[in-house]
């Protein structure tokens, strides 16, 4: 009997069966999967996997698993206590609403899950990946699903179980560290795997002052007696594998008085629009310890205030952009301490008129790459190559904004499927920046527009996503009176990499305001832009330039007259 294959059912209900037997840890394979003559190993069990890839992904056995159906599904039921298992995973033309979990049991019936792979946590599609995950010590049963398929394959290979290993000691300080007397020195102990747990611990040589370890904390308050004296701290702990002993060297040194200890919430780096807001507390530590002055500088023309502990700042329109330094000094009885801290201030960006079409992307969703329509702020528009994305790596002002990835030689666009106001529009403007990771590498965009869906697409105005770092503000004059469709679409960059983009606000059109010269040239209907209407030209040949015929207010148009 092959494990991985099915067995009929009674009735049709049964799905799946388990491998006789349970496999050892440390347990370990890597394909083939399915076959003619496949068996998998004891412990091992499969359903529906397509056939195997022709590509091998760790370098070891045969070549990948293929899940290519909703709930297909790889178990591996084991014998001993798990410490982690990893694996290589690749997708295969993998986008939309996918769904691809890692899951561990203790019964083989009710599933927890280790980790969840979608488009907030994506399998790479260009190469195979390299992931560990920790495993409960009561888990028996591990098991890769595809719970949902949209778009694409998930490829497995190399999977590998491995039980516990002897416990680990680490220390945090690590290395010979000092602890003055008379004041509490602390450190972190931490002990791994999972299932593993402190034994015994000492000190020596015999100290007078106060010593404990608990809950993972080692804490030492040294006497007068113990000054100049180095200690060695032994943790001993242990597992059902063995055990292990590691140490830390503690070296006592003279009393020194606790000066105030600052800190920053929400802690730094703080960045700002210019008329908005930064509020941070302030933390000053030992008790008795307080803030006895702060300072903002440069010179800044909005206002700043110290309440108590909460600082406020709100720069005005004219204190962007700058970096602004916030200093704050704190005394207690043993001396005074200083720390300090920047806040960037970008430029003021003033808020769209209330007649224009502000898309924020809050009121949409949209979870795949795949092209689809969406409506948003009451207006649809299609998006191709592009999801609204609300992961912590996506560049966003609120919860959501528009993830564009660039692929070469498709379009992938955001457009808008009718005229956005009927009687033209102004400017258009966004905020745009690279998503996660992808940095110098994020795609350029371009804002274009057209009469009709059809017709050619003419661009207004392009911004590099690869070459800013955090949301930058991007407006383009358009100025068309006519009724007129939007996009925003991806013209270059690295494959497979993606820009984010926010707050895409277009005005209504208007007049745009006229120069002094541009409006001399229209008293003598001539039109400004024309040929021949530059200051340095002479439109009606009689030997004086416009400029002169401005200063003079006579007839551009009129040969015979002049200054």
């Amino acid at each position: 009997m092959r494990v991985h294959q099915v067995i009929g059912a009674i009735c049709g209900c049964l799905v799946g069966v388990s491998a006789f037997g349970q496999a050892t840890l440390p347990a370990f394979y890597s394909g083939p999967w399915v076959g003619a003559g496949v068996t998998l190993p004891t412990g091992w069990t499969s359903y529906k996997l397509g056939p195997d890839y022709s590509t091998n992904y760790d370098g070891e056995g045969g070549p990948a698993a293929k899940f290519d159906t909703t709930g297909d599904w790889l178990k591996i039921n084991f014998n001993g206590t798990p410490s982690t298992i990893s694996y290589w995973v690749r997708g295969n033309s993998l986008s939309g609403a996918y769904i691809f979990k890692v899951q561990e049991s203790a019964n083989g019936s009710t599933w927890s899950d280790v980790v969840v792979y979608n488009t907030a946590n994506p399998i790479p599609n260009n190469a195979p990946a390299q992931y560990t995950n920790s495993l409960l010590a009561n888990s028996r049963y591990v098991q890769f699903i595809y719970t949902t398929k949209a778009t694409g394959n998930v490829g497995l290979d190399g999977v590998h179980v491995k039980g516990p290993d002897v416990p680990s000691i680490t220390f945090n300080p690590p290395g010979t560290t000092n602890a003055p007397v008379s004041n509490e020195f602390t450190m972190a102990v931490t002990i791994t795997p999972s299932g593993s747990g402190l034994k015994s611990w000492s000190m020596t040589p015999t100290y007078s002052g106060a010593a404990s370890l608990s809950a993972g904390t080692f804490r030492f308050t040294p006497a007068a007696a113990d000054q100049n004296k180095t200690f060695t701290l032994s943790v001993v702990a242990s597992n059902a594998i063995g055990s292990v002993t590691n140490t830390a060297q503690i070296k006592v040194t003279p009393y020194t008085p606790p000066v105030p200890v600052i800190t920053f919430s929400p802690p730094p780096p703080y960045e700002i629009m210019a008329t908005t807001t930064q509020k941070i507390g302030i933390g000053v530590t030992p008790a008795g310890s307080g803030i006895q002055s702060w300072s903002l500088q440069p010179a800044y023309t909005g206002s700043a205030t110290l309440t108590s502990t909460n600082f406020t700042f709100i720069p005005a329109e004219a204190d962007g952009p700058s970096n602004y330094t916030f200093k704050v000094v704190a005394t207690n009885i043993y001396g005074a301490t200083t720390a300090e801290t920047s806040i960037a201030v970008t430029a003021y960006v003033p808020a769209p008129p209330p007649s224009a079409y502000v898309c924020s992307f809050e009121d949409g969703t949209k979870t795949g790459y795949a092209s689809g329509d969406v409506t948003l702020s009451n207006k649809t528009w299609n998006l191709t190559g592009i999801l609204i994305g609300t992961s912590g790596d996506d560049l966003k002002i609120g919860s959501r904004s528009a993830r564009l990835k660039y692929v070469e030689g498709e379009v992938q666009s955001m457009t808008i499927l009718t005229p956005v106001m009927a009687n033209g529009i102004g400017t258009i403007s966004l905020w745009y920046g690279p998503y996660g990771t992808h940095g110098s590498t994020a795609p350029t965009l371009a804002i274009e527009i057209a009469e009709s869906l059809d017709s050619n697409w003419i661009s207004v105005g392009e911004v590099n996503a690869g070459a800013v770092e955090t949301l930058t503000y991007f407006s383009a004059d358009v100025y068309v009176s006519s009724p007129i469709y939007v996009r925003i679409r991806a013209v270059g960059g690295t494959k497979d990499r993606s820009a984010n983009f926010d707050n895409i606000a277009i005005t209504p059109y208007t007049p745009p305001a006229k120069t002094p010269y541009e409006a001399f040239l229209l008293k003598y209907n001539v039109t400004p832009g024309d040929p021949g209407t530059e200051p340095g030209d002479d439109y009606d040949g009689d030997g004086f330039t416009n400029q002169q015929e401005f200063e003079a207010d006579t007839n551009p148009y009129d040969p015979a007259i002049h200054p």
